[in-house]
């Protein structure tokens, strides 16, 4: 008897749980049928500010690049920015991920913890951002 009902439940569960994933996958695919690219580059140093986030990330060569990304992407709808961390034995990087050729949103994978031998940094409070805060758009120089 206690088997036929754990064997009833799983064959529930299972039905239930097909059921959520082939109607989130019908979500996803639907909101967009267009060209999706990406593009990866070593972040150097990254610079907290009230406002920003200053990356220093590897351009082609030996140069480097500075970007100032809004802080405020992280709450817009979809988000234009987000992080995720980065793990052991891998390097810093950013990724730029456009549609159709223009920008969509940029993912900082960055190690997590802020010590100061970390690439985390804080910016001076007095820095001039001038109107990087409210950009809409993300343009890197590779």
């Amino acid at each position: 008897m206690k088997k036929n009902l754990l064997a009833l439940l799983l064959v529930f569960a299972l039905t239930v749980a097909g059921a959520f994933a082939q109607e989130q996958a019908e979500r996803t695919t639907e909101k967009y049928d267009g060209k999706m690219s990406y593009r990866n580059v070593i972040v150097y140093k990254v610079f907290d500010h009230k406002d920003v986030v200053i990356v220093i990330y590897a351009k082609h060569g030996k140069d480097m690049g500075q970007v100032m990304i809004p802080k405020s992407w992280t709450h817009e709808n979809p988000r234009k920015l987000t992080y995720r961390t980065c793990p052991p034995g891998i390097n810093p990087y950013m990724s730029v991920v456009t549609m159709d050729g223009e920008f969509h949103k940029v993912i900082l994978t960055l190690p997590h913890v802020k010590s100061p031998d970390s690439l985390w940094t804080v910016a001076s409070p007095h820095l001039d951002i001038g109107d990087a805060a409210s950009a809409e758009t993300l343009e890197l120089d590779y």
